[in-house]
């Protein structure tokens, strides 16, 4: 099975690192997509050399092992990094 490494939590849910670089995260947060399953913990697709997860109250951001960093989710006050603050369901790469 999966083997959780890191966890980090909010108030509307939680995302694990998985010992293979994976990230699984659970919950009702916006960083959700439209329909998604709520009660169970989900592979995030597309995620498999992160070294660190960190989650605020409406998105998630990960460090991969390269040295870049990803988010996902909402992005009203523009938290995802990306130069927009348009919600976004899949991780997408920071911009520096």
């Amino acid at each position: 099975g999966a083997v959780p490494t890191q966890i980090s939590v909010s108030d509307a849910g939680g995302c694990a690192r998985l010992a293979s670089g994976e990230v699984a995260c659970w919950g009702t947060g916006s960083w959700r997509p439209p329909g998604a399953e709520l009660t169970g913990a989900a592979l995030v697709p597309g995620l498999s050399d992160v070294l660190e997860v960190a989650m605020g109250d409406v998105h998630v951001c990960v460090l991969h092992s390269g040295g870049t960093v990803s988010c996902w989710g909402g992005n009203g006050s523009y938290q995802l990094g990306d130069g927009t603050n348009v919600r976004r369901y899949a991780p997408r790469p920071v911009v520096w």
